[in-house]
């Protein structure tokens, strides 16, 4: 079944790295825990291996005081699943500019509603945006895909990845902590 659904995206069984687990219980019980095996094949020695890792993982979960290993162990699956080596995607990198250099960015400005007033925000255009620009809030950042609002009081910094930073407020943290 495994090497069936990678056929379907066109990998070979030879680019498939396979991991056995079971899944267990202690007799008695109805939630069962996945225990993964580096073992291809159970036998004795690898089913004593089997239950030391379900202990761990039952006292991890459940604390060590909850473990009844003297109830014995029932084994209700066996699993195999599959991964292969992906392509990793590639971020783009952009030279950074000033923060301020953003001219041809801004659309506009309208009305927001914002914690029980209305403010005026800046509206911004991803598209023209440059790695590097800030955008202070209230502001609304948006794109054909997407709308992104950057609240009053805080900041949204594009990287070099094209990824957006927003500033947390500690003026307004610390309010929200004092009420």
């Amino acid at each position: 079944q495994v090497e069936d659904e990678f056929a379907k995206s066109g990998v070979s069984p030879d680019k498939i790295t396979y991991k056995p687990a079971v899944r267990m219980l202690y007799y008695g019980q109805l939630n069962d825990l996945e225990v993964v095996s580096d073992k291809d094949q159970l036998t004795g020695e690898n089913l004593d291996q089997l239950c030391e890792a379900f202990e761990g993982v039952y006292g991890r979960i459940y604390g060590l005081g909850a473990r009844t290993p003297q109830f014995g162990y029932m084994f209700t699956g066996v699993i195999l699943s599959g991964s292969t080596e992906v392509e990793r995607p590639v971020l783009p990198e952009e030279p950074l500019v000033g923060s301020d250099e953003r001219e041809g960015s801004v659309k506009g400005h309208r009305n927001i509603y914002w914690e029980g007033e209305w403010v005026e925000a800046e509206i911004i255009d991803l598209e023209k945006l440059h790695a590097g620009n800030v955008i202070k809030g209230p502001a609304v950042v948006e794109s054909p895909a997407s709308t992104m609002l950057v609240p009053p009081g805080r900041t949204a910094r594009l990287d070099e990845h094209r990824i957006f930073h927003v500033s947390v407020n500690a003026a307004a943290v610390t309010k929200a902590a004092a009420e």
